[in-house]
């Protein structure tokens, strides 16, 4: 389980994660981002910082309980990458 904190002092993984913020909301696609394999949710408070929607998803439900105790404000929930439960288009 990370740190809080622990992203701030990672400078290459905060500045990837800018730059997919950038692209993401630079391809005029929406702002809603999975974060799949979430652990402990740790990334989705950058992620939504710079106007992403993050929706967390792990297989296990112990990562996810820690998410949502951890960062509650947050759409969280226990999912197997095989089966993400998000919306097909047509």
């Amino acid at each position: 389980m990370a740190h809080p904190g622990a992203l701030d002092r990672m400078p290459e993984e905060r500045a990837a994660l800018g730059l997919f913020c950038e692209l993401v909301l630079g391809a005029d696609i929406g702002v809603g981002v999975g974060d799949i394999g979430c652990g402990d949710d740790r990334l989705d408070p950058f992620l939504a910082q710079r106007g992403l929607a993050p929706r967390g998803l792990d297989l296990s439900p112990e990562m996810i309980r820690v998410a949502r105790r951890d960062q509650p404000g947050f759409d969280d929930e226990v999912a197997d990458l095989r089966e993400l439960p998000f919306l097909r288009g047509p």
